[in-house]
C-alpha cells in the first residue's frame, strides 16, 4: 500500500465547505451586502447630516427630496460669553453671519356662499375686500396642521363677488391663508473661540436705517454691538461661516414638521433592527433550552411539553402581543419581552428534532460512561450540534419580528422608552399615511421608510435562504 502523495489537497472541514456553498449562492450573497450596507448606513447615517432628527423647521413644512435652504435652526439664542448653540461647522467657525429679514404674517379667512364671497375676516376684525399683491406680500394657503400650502395668485377679493380664478382649489367653501410682509434686511455677525460667543453685533441696511447710501461708493453702515440676539429660522435668507456660505440639503426631503426625513429613517431603522435582534436571540435562548430539554428527556415529559406547544400554536400570537402590550405599557423591553416569546415555538420544535436524532449517538453515550450531567451533556455536547439550523431559523426569524413590530407601530401601538415613543420604519410609513395627503403629493413620507424596510427583510430572508442551503449537509452532494 503505498502513501498518499504529499502534495494531494486536504479535506475540507463542514465549515469550510459550508462557507464556500454560501459565497456560491448569488441570492444570499445579495442579501448579505444589503444588509451589511443597511446597517453601516443605519449606524453611521447621522454622521453625514450636520442637524438632528429631532430639530424641527415649522417653517419649512413638509419638503420634497432635495430640497435646500440656509443650515439654521428653528431658533437660535445668542449671548455674549455664553456657548453657541450651533451645528455642525458653523459650531467650529470662527465667525458667522446671518443675513435675516424680519417677516410679519397676517392670517386671513374667506368663506363662501352660494359660490359669492359671504365674509372676509383678519382675526375678529371684518373686511369689505381683501387685495392680494403676491409681489411684495406672497399669500400661501395655510393648512389644518398650520403649515404652508400652495402659493395664491395676484387677486383682489370683495364681499359679495365670486371669487377670482385659482384661489380656491376644488369644493373649498372656506380659505385660510397667510399673507407674509418682509421688513428691511440685517446682518447679525457672531464671533466665536471654542464654541463661545465673544463678539456680537448687528448691522442694518440703508433702508433700515432710513439714509440713502453715500454718493462715493458702496461703504456699509456701521455695526453695532449688543449683548443678544434671537435669530428665527423662518427669517435667515442667508447663512456665512468664516465668508463660505452655508446650506443645509435634506436628501430625502422633510416631514410635515420640517423634521429631516434622512435622519428620521436612520433613527427609525435602529429601533427596527434592535427589535428584530433582540427580540430574536430571546426566542433563541427560550426555544433551545426549552426544545434541547424536551428532546433529551423524552418520554412523558417531552410528551406534555410539546402539547404545551401545541396549545399556544392555537393562539393568534398577535393577539397575544396586542394584550400584553396594552396590559403593561408599550415599553421597548416588554417588546422584546413579547416577540421574543412569541416566536420560541418553532425554534423548540426545531432544536428538539435534532436532540431526538442525536441523543442516541456514540459520543452521548461516552459522555455518559465519563460521568457528564444531564445538564452538561444538553447544553455542552448536543446543543452545538444544532446551531446550523438555528443559525437559519434566526435569521429568518429578524425579518418576521420586524414585521410583528411595524404592524403594531401600524395600528397605533409603537415602541416608547421611558413615555416617548420611538419611530421605528413601521411608524413612519403610519405617520406618512396619515400625512400622505389627498392626491399622494407628499408620497415621499410613505416611499423612504418602505423602501428601507422592504429592503432589509429581502436582503435577511435571502440570507437566510442561502445559509439554510449552504449549511445543509445534502447540500455538499449536490
Amino acid at each position: 500500500m503505498q502513501p498518499a502523495p504529499s502534495n494531494a489537497p486536504r479535506p475540507l472541514s463542514p465549515g469550510r465547505l459550508a462557507l464556500r456553498r454560501l459565497r456560491r449562492h448569488r441570492l444570499a450573497m445579495a442579501g448579505l451586502i444589503l444588509v451589511a450596507a443597511i446597517a453601516a448606513v443605519t449606524l453611521l447615517g447621522s454622521l453625514a447630516v450636520p442637524t438632528t432628527a429631532a430639530e424641527t423647521r415649522a417653517w419649512l413644512g413638509a419638503r420634497p427630496p432635495g430640497h435646500t435652504h440656509p443650515h439654521c435652526q428653528a431658533e437660535t439664542r445668542l449671548a455674549l460669553g455664553q456657548p453657541a448653540r450651533l451645528d455642525g461647522a458653523l459650531a467650529r467657525a470662527r465667525r458667522v453671519e446671518f443675513d435675516v429679514r424680519p417677516r410679519e404674517h397676517r392670517e386671513f379667512r374667506i368663506a363662501l356662499r352660494r359660490g359669492l364671497v359671504h365674509t372676509i375676516t383678519h382675526g375678529a376684525e371684518p373686511l369689505d375686500e381683501l387685495a392680494l399683491d403676491t409681489d411684495a406680500a406672497p399669500a400661501h394657503e395655510l393648512l389644518a396642521d398650520g403649515t404652508v400650502g400652495r402659493g395664491l395668485p395676484h387677486s383682489r377679493v370683495r364681499i359679495g363677488q365670486p371669487p377670482p380664478p385659482g384661489l380656491f382649489a376644488g369644493d373649498e367653501r372656506v380659505l385660510l391663508l397667510r399673507v407674509t410682509e418682509a421688513g428691511p434686511p440685517s446682518t447679525v455677525a457672531v464671533t466665536l473661540d471654542r464654541g463661545r460667543v465673544t463678539a456680537l453685533s448687528v448691522r442694518h441696511s440703508d433702508a433700515a436705517a432710513g439714509t440713502e447710501p453715500p454718493p462715493r461708493g458702496p461703504t456699509p453702515p456701521p455695526a453695532l454691538a449688543t449683548d443678544t440676539a434671537v435669530i428665527r429660522g423662518e427669517e435667515v435668507i442667508a447663512v456665512r461661516a468664516d465668508g463660505r456660505e452655508r446650506r443645509l440639503t435634506h436628501w430625502l426631503g422633510t416631514d410635515e414638521l420640517g423634521r429631516d426625513l434622512f435622519l428620521r429613517v436612520v433613527n427609525g431603522g435602529r429601533v427596527s433592527l434592535l427589535v428584530g435582534l433582540v427580540a430574536t436571540l430571546v426566542s433563541v435562548v427560550v426555544g433551545v433550552a426549552y426544545g434541547a430539554v424536551a428532546g433529551y428527556v423524552g418520554g412523558r415529559v417531552d410528551a406534555v411539553m410539546m402539547r404545551l406547544v401545541d396549545v399556544l400554536y392555537g393562539l393568534p400570537f398577535i393577539f397575544l402581543v396586542l394584550l400584553l402590550m396594552v396590559v403593561f405599557n408599550r415599553n421597548i423591553f416588554l417588546l422584546f419581552a413579547a416577540l421574543g416569546l412569541v416566536q420560541w415555538l418553532t425554534m423548540a420544535r426545531i432544536v428538539r428534532g435534532q436532540i431526538l436524532s442525536l441523543r442516541e449517538r456514540e459520543f452521548v453515550a461516552a459522555a455518559r460512561m465519563a460521568g457528564a450531567s444531564p445538564a452538561r451533556i444538553v447544553f455542552v455536547h448536543l446543543v452545538p450540534h444544532t446551531l446550523g439550523p438555528v443559525i437559519v431559523y434566526a435569521t429568518l426569524t429578524v425579518p418576521a419580528v420586524i414585521l410583528e413590530e411595524s404592524f403594531l407601530a401600524f395600528v397605533g401601538l409603537p415602541v416608547q422608552f421611558q413615555g416617548t415613543t420611538l419611530d421605528s420604519w413601521g411608524s413612519l410609513v403610519h405617520l406618512g399615511m396619515q400625512a400622505l395627503g389627498d392626491s399622494g403629493q407628499k408620497w415621499w413620507l410613505v416611499l423612504f421608510p418602505s423602501l428601507a424596510m422592504v429592503a432589509t427583510l429581502f436582503g435577511l430572508n435571502g440570507l437566510g435562504d442561502g445559509l439554510r442551503d449552504s449549511l445543509d449537509p445534502k447540500g455538499a452532494a449536490r
